[in-house]
C-alpha cells in the first residue's frame, strides 16, 4: 500500500483466526473513522480456496456504515448495517452495493448459518 501511496490500517493478524467478536467491531471502527475496508469473503457453493492463498473466494470493498445506534459504541448490534460491493450488483447498472447487517456477515465453511439462504 505504501508503494501505491495509499494510507492503510492493517488488521492485527495476531488476533485469533475466525473471531468475529473482535473482527466485526474493528470493521465498524474503521468505517466510523471513514476508512474503507477490504474483506475476503467466502461464497456459498465455491471452493473457499483462493489459489491456495487462504480460505476465501474473492475480495469485496466495504465503503459505508449506517446505524440507528450511537456511532461511539464499539459493540456491533442489530442496527449496524454496512454497504459493500462485489463482482456483481443486485441493482444492475446502478451498482449502489449491498446493504447487510454487520452482525450477520459471519458463517463457517459449511455456509449453514447466516448464509444458509444465500
Amino acid at each position: 500500500m505504501a508503494a501505491l501511496k495509499i494510507e492503510s490500517v492493517w488488521w492485527a493478524f495476531d488476533q485469533p483466526v475466525h473471531d468475529s467478536t473482535v473482527y466485526l467491531p474493528w470493521i465498524k471502527k474503521q468505517l466510523m473513522e471513514k476508512i474503507g475496508v477490504i474483506m475476503f469473503v467466502m461464497c456459498k457453493g465455491d471452493a473457499h480456496n483462493s489459489y491456495g492463498l487462504g480460505t476465501f473466494d474473492h475480495i469485496e470493498p466495504i465503503f459505508g456504515i449506517y446505524s440507528n445506534g450511537s456511532y461511539n459504541v464499539a459493540a456491533v448490534g442489530d442496527d449496524d448495517w454496512i454497504v459493500h460491493g462485489s463482482d456483481y450488483s443486485p441493482d444492475g447498472d446502478m451498482n449502489k452495493g449491498y446493504f447487510r447487517q454487520l452482525n450477520k456477515m459471519t458463517d463457517d465453511t459449511t455456509m449453514t448459518g447466516n448464509c444458509a439462504n444465500a
